[in-house]
């Protein structure tokens, strides 16, 4: 049976003899003062991260706590990223880059012929963000092609808000309920068919039962079409947070769209941009995995289109039953004059329904 999560080291998160202390945090916590100077400070704010990142469960960064500190971690001795932060100013909103990844790895003695990538700076949830950059409070970006280096480019981004400006929580009370609904047996006969359904049957589901479409208020029929869904190289421009002035180029980079719909909501032609995931997973998601959507395609949607993002969580509670959370969200029209920053992304409405489907 695999250790639990809470079990294991805080820093590398392998080690499970709790007899014994992990050496790599041993290692690790001898480079912190080097880092980050004795008694640096958390911009001297408090966080309030969710407890299950790193550390002990139920505990929460403290404004108190050193950088090297937060979360329950110190950072990673020699870590990919070491060098990186030591360039950052731990004291005011800071970037770190762009820069192409391969050749960063090579310049600090990290590169191999296998070095992945996407593990490093690809980051959909919290708990992928690299343990290291966790312990930093910093958010690394995959920013696309690099125009001057081969490979792809990253930054990293380090702000007084911490990482909760970086991510949409399921954690917030419900704004609103949604009437227990009872879907026709004879509409979602297939659903039933299938024993556990998928992340994309669920999101399939929320869309078939009108329950999405209920919840998110359209007009007339909520039973909605099935929505449009792609992957392909965007280009666009935007900042990583909106106390820092630096302007990001995603350059000919992958950009996912989980689902775009079109509909009437109080009479205003609406384009929802969803991005939906399987709750029982993992509880939050990368605010670019709902802004970047939105970019790539905001020059080809008319003025008069308003664009809302959406996150949908989803899963099974039961033989034919699934919950869903809809958290709708706003931003600054990405087809307006200035540049949108990932912070500037918030909820808005969480809106919670049970849903029996047969």
């Amino acid at each position: 049976m695999p250790t639990p999560p809470d079990q294991r080291c805080d820093v590398c998160r392998f080690w499970t003899d709790r007899t014994r202390a992990c050496p790599r945090a041993a290692r690790a916590s001898s480079i912190v003062p080097t880092l980050i100077g004795t008694g640096s400070r958390v911009f001297g704010q408090e966080n309030s991260l969710p407890h299950c990142v790193g550390g002990q469960a139920g505990r929460t960064p403290a404004a108190s706590a050193p950088i090297g500190e937060v979360a329950g971690c110190s950072i990673v001795a020699d870590g990919v990223f070491t060098n990186a932060l030591r360039r950052l100013d731990l004291r005011a909103p800071s970037f770190f880059g762009p820069r192409s990844f391969r050749e960063y790895v090579r310049e600090v003695g990290q590169y191999t012929e296998r070095v992945d990538t996407a593990r490093y700076i690809s980051v959909d949830h919290l708990e992928d963000l690299d343990p290291e950059l966790r312990a930093a409070e910093a958010m690394v970006l995959r920013l696309g092609a690099s125009t001057t280096e081969p490979g792809t480019q990253f930054g990293l981004a380090r702000v007084p808000g911490g990482l909760r400006d970086f991510f949409v929580f399921d954690e917030a009370e419900p704004t609103e309920h949604l009437d227990g609904a009872r879907a026709k047996s004879d509409d979602l006969l297939a659903f039933s068919l299938l024993g556990k359904l998928s992340e994309t049957s669920l999101v399939s589901l929320g869309f078939s039962s009108g329950l999405i479409g209920r919840a998110l208020g359209v007009d007339g029929d909520a039973r909605l079409p099935a929505p449009a869904t792609g992957a392909s190289t965007f280009t666009f421009s935007f900042r990583a947070h909106s106390s820092l002035t630096q302007e990001l180029a995603h350059v000919r980079g992958q950009v996912q769209v989980d689902a775009i719909f079109s509909a009437r909501r109080h009479g205003e032609l609406t384009l929802f941009v969803i991005e939906a995931k399987a709750r029982s997973a993992r509880r939050n998601l990368a605010k670019h995995k709902l802004l970047f959507p939105m970019l790539a395609i905001a020059s080809r949607v008319p003025k008069d289109v308003a664009m809302v993002p959406v996150a949908v969580f989803a899963d099974e509670v039961g033989e034919g039953r699934a919950r869903f959370r809809i958290i709708e969200c706003s931003c600054p029209d990405p087809r307006g004059q200035d540049l949108v920053a990932l912070d500037e992304l918030r909820p808005t409405r969480v809106i919670e329904s049970l849903l029996d489907y047969y």
